[in-house]
C-alpha cells in the first residue's frame, strides 16, 4: 500500500460566515449569530499526484446534479449527486451518478460549516474528482469520499482546473517544507475569558471506555497546563458550558475529529468538539491516541490554525503526523504551539 502522510502546506482557513449555527450534545445546544471556522483532523492525505491517483478507486470529470443532506448523530453532512462526463479510471460508464459525501450543511434547525479547507460541491459546477469508495456496511450505506480529503477535488471552469479552497497547495512538493520551521499560526479571533467550561459528554466512558474519556480531558487540560491559554473546568452538565466535547462512530468522513469555533466581533462564544470513533476502533481501552486528537483539537477551539512548517507541532493536519502507531507520538503542545497561544493570551 502506497504511504500517505501529512499535506504540509500553508493554509489560511476560509472563514464560514451564516446567520445561525447550532449543534447538539445530546438534547442541548449551542447557538450564536456570527461566523463560525470549521477544523479537522484529517485521516490521510497524499504526498503527490500520482500517489493519490493509484490509491483512488475512480477518478472522473463530472457535474454536480443535486445534493441532499442527511445528520449523523449531531453533525450534518451532505451527499453531492454527481453525473459522470468522463471516467479516468474505474468501471462506472458517462451519464452514471454517483453519490460524494462532504461534511457540512443544514438539515433541519442544525447546521455543521463546511470544513475550511473543504469547500462543499455545488449544483451545475463541473469538478475533476479522485474517490475512495466506501465499503457500504453500516447504516450509512454506499458513497464516496474525496480522496486525501480536499486533496482530490479540482474544480472545472473555461477549461482551467483550481483548487476549492485557493488558499491550498495540493502536495508537499510544492514548498521546501523541510527547510521552513515556524510556530502554529493563529486566527484572529480569541476568547475573552480567564477560564473555559468544558463539557465531555459523560457517556463516552460507558459508550467506549474510562481510558477514552480520560485521554480526552488530558488532551484538553494539557494546553492550561503548558501556556497561557484559559484554565479549563470540565463537568459532565452541558449547561453553560463554553465548549461541548461529544464522541460518536460518524462512519467512513476521512476526518479523526471536527471542532466548530462559534464567534462575533473576533469574540469567541462557544465552540464544539466531535470526536469519530469510526477509523480508532482498537484504541478504545488506550489513553494516548484520544488525548493526541483532544489536544489537538482543542487547539482549533483556542484558535489556532494547522501547522503545516516543518516544526514539531500537535497542530498537524494529518492524525498520523502527531499520533499513530509510531513516532512521533505528541499528546502535548510543542513549542511551536505554545509560543503563540501565549502571544495570544
Amino acid at each position: 500500500m502506497l504511504k500517505k502522510s501529512l499535506l504540509s502546506t500553508v493554509l489560511f482557513a476560509m472563514l464560514v460566515c451564516f446567520c445561525t449555527f447550532s449543534a447538539s450534545a445530546n438534547a442541548d445546544s449551542l447557538e450564536d449569530t456570527g461566523c463560525a471556522t470549521t477544523e479537522v483532523s484529517w485521516v490521510s492525505c497524499f504526498d503527490s499526484l500520482d500517489d493519490m491517483k493509484a490509491d483512488s478507486d475512480v477518478i472522473i470529470t463530472g457535474t454536480v446534479v443535486r445534493t441532499e443532506t442527511e445528520l449523523r448523530h449531531d453533525v450534518v453532512f451532505t451527499r453531492c449527486y454527481v453525473r459522470i462526463d468522463k471516467q479516468e479510471k474505474g468501471t462506472l460508464s458517462a451519464g452514471t451518478v454517483i453519490p460524494v459525501l462532504q461534511t457540512g450543511g443544514t438539515y433541519g434547525n442544525i447546521t455543521t460549516p463546511e470544513i475550511a479547507d473543504a469547500p462543499l460541491l455545488k449544483v451545475g459546477d463541473s469538478y475533476e474528482l479522485y474517490l475512495t469508495a466506501t465499503d457500504g456496511l453500516g447504516a450509512y450505506k454506499n458513497y464516496y469520499l474525496i480522496s486525501g480529503g480536499f486533496q482530490g477535488a479540482l474544480k472545472i471552469e473555461n477549461g482551467m482546473k483550481t483548487v476549492l479552497s485557493t488558499e491550498n497547495r495540493l502536495f508537499d512538493n510544492e514548498i521546501d517544507v523541510q527547510s521552513t520551521r515556524a510556530n502554529t499560526p493563529t486566527f484572529s479571533y480569541y476568547w475573552n475569558k480567564s477560564s473555559l467550561t468544558v463539557y465531555v459528554d459523560g457517556s463516552i466512558r460507558d459508550r467506549y471506555s474510562s481510558y477514552t474519556r480520560g485521554g480526552i480531558c488530558a488532551g484538553i487540560n494539557a494546553w492550561a497546563e503548558n501556556s497561557d491559554s484559559p484554565k479549563t473546568n470540565i463537568t459532565t452538565s452541558s449547561a453553560f458550558a463554553d465548549v461541548l466535547v461529544n464522541m460518536n462512530d460518524y462512519g467512513a468522513t476521512n476526518w479523526d475529529a471536527l471542532t466548530t469555533t462559534s464567534y462575533a466581533n473576533n469574540i469567541c462564544t462557544n465552540s464544539v468538539m466531535q470526536i469519530n470513533a469510526h477509523y480508532r476502533t482498537k484504541y478504545y481501552k488506550t489513553r494516548g491516541l484520544w488525548q493526541a486528537i483532544a489536544c489537538h483539537e482543542f487547539g482549533h477551539t483556542l484558535c489556532l490554525d494547522h501547522n503545516t512548517s516543518s516544526s514539531p507541532s500537535i497542530m498537524r493536519r494529518v492524525t498520523k503526523q502527531y499520533y499513530i502507531d509510531g513516532a512521533p507520538k505528541w499528546t502535548t503542545p510543542k513549542s511551536a504551539d505554545i509560543v503563540p497561544i501565549n502571544l495570544k493570551y
